[in-house]
């Protein structure tokens, strides 16, 4: 897809992530129902192809927290996410949602399971419609979310607002997509045991600075 030159405003920014969840809490699927987690079929157990997570153990929160030791990078090819992003390997897919407006894909820690949700989550929402770089910056000149630091993908420097809560935290930023454009982006993590907020916020920030260009895109 094309630059558009597409400037939104606040209020249209604003609109937008609140149309799509993205301000929201994780948890539910974009049209506000559970989905129903995946069996892990296609998560990746070995370490063939998984990147240093430098996270694992149970980090500050002990052994009864979330377990990860490396990334897998997740397949995108041929979607319209922007950047490729790794997940904990052993991880089971909970949901990837292809909409109108937003893509999504999120993992859970599988020791966490409970019927059809996960408590312990970690999620990557994207706005299909281009944006200019750095588009955040409105909400953290706003207050919604507060500056951190910054991310870099395939070379760029991108301007990271944070939001944090007491189950999780939300990192925004925009990811750079083909032909100069940038897509407003989102990721989430969420669990059920505060102790783990140390371990899930090292896993969520690893999983942010190990988001590389989506070079077949179909944006």
């Amino acid at each position: 897809m094309p630059s558009t030159g597409w400037s939104p405003s606040r209020r249209q920014l604003l609109s937008t992530l609140a149309g799509t969840g993205m301000l929201g809490l994780a948890g539910c699927s974009q049209d506000g129902t559970a989905s129903d987690p995946d069996d892990g079929s296609d998560s990746d157990d070995s370490p063939n192809g998984s990147t240093d997570g430098g996270g694992g153990g149970g980090g500050s929160g002990g052994s009864g927290c979330p377990q990860w030791s490396g990334l897998s990078p997740y397949d995108v090819a041929e979607t319209d996410f922007a950047v490729v992003p790794s997940f904990p390997s052993g991880w089971t897919k909970y949901r990837e949602n292809h909409l109108e407006k937003t893509v999504e894909v999120g993992y859970g820690w599988p020791e966490s399971a409970s019927s059809a949700s996960y408590p312990d989550l970690v999620i990557l929402t994207q706005v299909t419609s281009p944006s200019e770089k750095d588009a955040n910056s409105l909400f953290i000149e706003s207050g919604v979310y507060e500056e951190t630091d910054p991310l870099v993908i395939g070379g760029t420097e991108l301007l990271v607002g944070l939001l944090e809560r007491d189950d999780g935290a939300q990192w925004q930023f925009t990811a750079p997509g083909p032909n100069d454009t940038y897509y407003l982006t989102n990721f989430q993590i969420a669990m059920d045991n505060e102790d783990c907020y140390g371990t899930m916020y090292e896993l969520g920030r690893t999983v942010l600075d190990s988001l590389e260009p989506n070079t077949e895109t179909t944006l």
